[in-house]
């Protein structure tokens, strides 16, 4: 090694407390742990220093192991020749847009702490279109996590969304504080219990806990957990058996890890055991070739030691994934959980939430035409050429979307009282997983062009075009939509793939199914029904006495109802006074009244929330279903009465903040006399003893938890 080297002006490293250093290359993967020994000698390298010399004059029995050091250092490009021009050299490998390229956004991989070398650009950044959507994302873990870094916002472009991503090791939770991340993905912890010959699986189960107290006393963020990927094989083969096995312990951990999940508040489990099973494991996890209890990523294995063989070494990293007969695409596990990870991030996000699945029936809810089959399923048609469980597959689907609070509605060319006459089921048949009329919110079964019935639909509910997806066998039908409603989301050109697209594709995923969400189909008609009674009642007073409307103000004191709340102020849009999105733990902060309501149509279940902190109402929501009955105006009276009585103030303010959509919000604090102050526009306040009840509105009022 008698070369002059010199530390890379694009190295960084951060103490992670210990005497334990991370150390690593900003536009390049690999990084390094390193002792407080080690540190010394890497930065004795920042003035050039002959290799040979700084060896010569180590101790005698450490200077082959600090010579391997040096080689190790040398190869990962933290060590560099003297002579190098590093720039030059990383726009040849990486083109002259660093940061912009993939390989690039490895610089994240090794956090800069803001250090101002690893800032750098070698060329002015291409022009990207807007993003719909930004976040940021920390990775917690070890190697089966942190490859993940690189791939996110690769992945998430593909969706129009700008993510950044950053990865560092379990214990380096400073960087939650300094980046404040919408998401934490944690995950690959070290592998306790994991071992073929440890015990008390338990202690896994016990360190995620652990880590996400940690991570709770630093940031209020949705924790994204990944659960262990299954082994491949097992060393005891036959003879290791029962529920101590090492491939049940790992199943056992993951049930752990659920139930955990479902303790807390605001944690998901990423199921990358289940994606691996589905993709094949073999190829993919590393126990075929390493040790037992790794269980990490094969494909990125093959692809290091081919990037970084060992010298000397015979080892040929090309022969590594077909030596167990797998060819695999390079870092397909990469992707596949970085995949896993994005699809929970939008769905928790909504980027493209679908609120409504329309479908078509002839030929996709059953086969053949109902007018020339005389019924759905008819028994002259044998299962066995028209399989029926494809059908019923579907029908099966839909009730699942209805149950996480999607609307369903039909539209199909035909005639509307044949449909309703031929659409039964024989009474052998079960209709368990079988769609009626009844299920569908709305229907629209005539001749018309079905671009306009979908408009149509959407004017009824309120709602977005974009907010909708189509099912249709017909190719015509789903080139006309998809020409004339790009926003639609556009399904049945594989009718073997719709099923599954609709339980798995994040635009139709929910965190949580409330019973709110089970009872959205039968309050939407609820609503449809009495706006229908509205136009034969038009007198305001005559109607609102006719709905017989009970109403139910709640000041909750425990998480009964968290999770609503949340999904109220998380969805609602358009009656929202400030469109913030609080935290689990912002909420649990914050004084919560809900409202909830019954009239003579349906039951809505908690249609509103006013969040409080001190004498404000930070935020008030009310869903869209009751919009127009001046609920919300009942909700913040009484609210804001019972607030001023329990902090004895003498006015109660409220937040209003203007959003592309809360139109319906922006006059509330008004009609309810409130003033706007002025030196802050979004303030609105109330001398407390002008706060009452609406005493015009017929309706019967119960307040529940009220001192």
């Amino acid at each position: 090694m008698s070369r002059t080297l010199v530390l890379s002006r694009h190295v960084s490293m951060v103490s992670l407390g210990n005497d334990v250093v991370l150390c690593g290359h900003a536009f390049r993967g690999p990084r390094d742990l390193i002792d407080a020994a080690h540190r010394v000698h890497l930065e004795a390298f920042r003035a050039p220093r002959d290799a040979d010399a700084y060896l010569a004059a180590a101790a005698p029995e450490t200077r082959e192991a600090l010579r391997a050091k040096l080689q190790v250092w040398l190869r990962q490009g933290l060590l560099v020749d003297r002579s190098l021009d590093e720039d030059a050299q990383l726009q040849r490998e990486f083109g002259t847009h660093v940061e912009n390229v993939r390989t690039g956004v490895r610089r994240a991989q090794m956090r800069s702490r803001h250090d101002p070398r690893l800032r750098q650009r070698l060329a002015p950044a291409p022009i990207t279109p807007a993003a719909k959507d930004a976040w940021k994302v920390v990775y917690l873990g070890l190697c089966l996590v942190l490859p993940s870094v690189d791939l996110l916002a690769e992945l998430a472009a593909e969706h129009g969304c700008d993510v950044q991503a950053l990865g560092t090791f379990p214990a380096d939770l400073a960087l939650l504080d300094e980046e404040k991340p919408d998401f934490v993905v944690i995950g690959d912890l070290p592998r306790i219990g994991l071992g073929y010959r440890d015990g008390h699986p338990v202690q896994y189960v016990e360190a995620v806990r652990q880590l996400i107290d940690d991570i709770r006393r630093r940031t209020a963020a949705p924790i994204l957990v990944r659960n262990l990927p299954g082994p491949t094989c097992s060393l005891g083969g036959l003879a290791d058996r029962g529920a101590t096995s090492h491939i049940n312990k790992v199943r056992a951990i993951n049930i752990g890890i659920a139930a955990l999940a479902e303790e807390l508040a605001d944690v998901h489990v990423i199921d990358i055991d289940q994606a691996l099973a589905l993709a094949g494991r073999s190829g993919l996890v590393d126990d075929m070739v390493v040790l037992s209890h790794h269980l990490a990523s094969l494909t990125w294995l093959a692809e290091r030691a081919a990037r970084e063989p060992v010298p000397g070494s015979i080892y040929d990293a090309s022969e590594l994934l077909r030596s167990i007969g797998v060819p695999r695409e390079r870092l397909e596990a990469e992707y596949l959980l970085a995949g896993e990870d994005l699809c929970v991030m939008l769905a928790l996000r909504g980027v493209g939430r679908r609120k409504v699945v329309v479908v078509d029936l002839d030929e996709t809810l059953w086969p053949g035409v109902l007018a020339e089959t005389g019924a759905p399923f008819p028994p002259q048609l044998a299962v066995d050429v028209h399989p029926h469980h494809l059908y019923l597959g579907l029908h099966e689907a839909l009730l699942a979307l209805r149950d996480r609070g999607i609307l369903l509605a039909c539209v199909s060319k035909n005639d509307e009282s044949l449909v309703k006459e031929l659409w039964r089921y024989p009474p052998t048949f079960d209709r368990s997983h079988t769609l009626t009329l009844d299920a569908f919110v709305t229907h629209r079964i005539n001749w018309n062009d079905k671009v306009e019935n979908l408009l149509s639909i959407a004017d009824e509910l309120g709602l977005s075009i974009d907010t909708f997806a189509l099912i249709d066998d017909n190719p015509h039908e789903r080139a006309r939509v998809q020409a004339r409603l790009p926003g639609v989301m556009v399904l049945g050109e594989n009718p073997f793939g719709v099923r599954w697209q609709l339980l798995t594709h994040p635009a139709f995923q929910v965190p949580q199914i409330t019973d709110e969400a089970r009872r959205r189909s039968d309050m939407v008609r609820g609503q449809l029904a009495r706006e229908r009674a509205r136009v034969v009642t038009p007198a305001p007073g005559a109607f609102a006495t006719s709905l017989d409307m009970r109403c139910t103000i709640r000041r909750e004191h425990d998480d009964e109802h968290l999770a609503r709340v949340i999904e109220l102020v998380h969805r609602t849009t358009q009656l929202n006074t400030t469109g913030e999105k609080p935290s689990p733990a912002q909420l649990a902060a914050c004084t919560v009244y809900t409202l909830a309501a019954v009239d003579r149509f349906a039951d809505y279940g908690i249609v509103g929330a006013c969040i409080t902190d001190g004498g404000v109402v930070r935020q008030l929501v009310l869903s869209c279903r009751v919009i127009g009955l001046d609920l919300e105006q009942l909700l913040l009276r009484v609210a804001g009465a019972d607030l001023a009585h329990r902090t004895s103030a003498a006015r109660i303010a409220g937040r209003l903040v203007t959003t592309p959509r809360n139109q319906p919000a922006r006059n509330l604090f008004a009609a309810c006399g409130f003033v706007r102050d002025a030196d802050d526009d979004t303030l609105w306040t109330i001398a407390a003893t002008e706060l009452a009840a609406p005493t015009e509105l017929p309706y019967v009022v119960m307040r529940v938890g009220f001192d």
